[in-house]
């Protein structure tokens, strides 16, 4: 199984599972956030503390849906295999109560001077982002059951980009 892709104008084939994760690692490496300005200045340690509030802010309510991305892809598939290998992303994304997961995002906004409950509450994020994320949970609740775990792929290097 692969992924049909045009290698030029005349020939296709379709990629292995090794080359698609090339291909997308390579795709992230590229284009990832990671190299936006934004995030060259904050890694360099040159953001103001309200630029890195805002950051972290608008970073957590992005994060804050991320569960629910999955919980959603939980619900729509019929693969129980599927959905047991996909259960663990929502619980290492929820975390536990006071550890893991959304708290660590949490604990992040803290260390920047924001109260918990500013950041839970969620009432400052930009609107932009706000429209953004919420786009992003239609997608994956209104396309495939592909597009909608397509949506995941950057948990392949973000990790490491970020």
């Amino acid at each position: 199984m692969g992924i049909q892709v045009a290698a030029d104008e005349a020939a296709s084939r379709v990629l292995t599972a090794v080359e698609l994760a090339s291909r997308l690692e390579r795709i992230g490496a590229e284009r990832y956030h990671h190299q936006h300005p934004f995030h060259l200045r904050m890694h360099e340690g040159r953001l103001a503390p309200g630029q890195l509030q805002a950051w972290a802010l608008n970073r957590y309510y992005y994060q804050s849906r991320v569960p629910m991305k999955d919980a959603i892809i939980l619900s729509r598939s019929e693969d129980p295999g599927f959905r047991r290998a996909w259960r663990k992303r929502l619980v290492d994304q929820d975390g536990q109560a006071n550890s893991g997961g959304l708290e660590c995002w949490i604990q992040l906004a803290e260390a920047t001077g924001l109260l918990r409950k500013r950041v839970t509450s969620c009432a400052e994020v930009l609107p932009a982002v706000r429209y953004a994320v919420d786009a992003y949970l239609a997608l994956v609740e209104r396309g495939t059951l592909l597009e909608a775990v397509a949506c995941s792929l950057s948990e392949l290097f973000a990790s490491r980009l970020i």
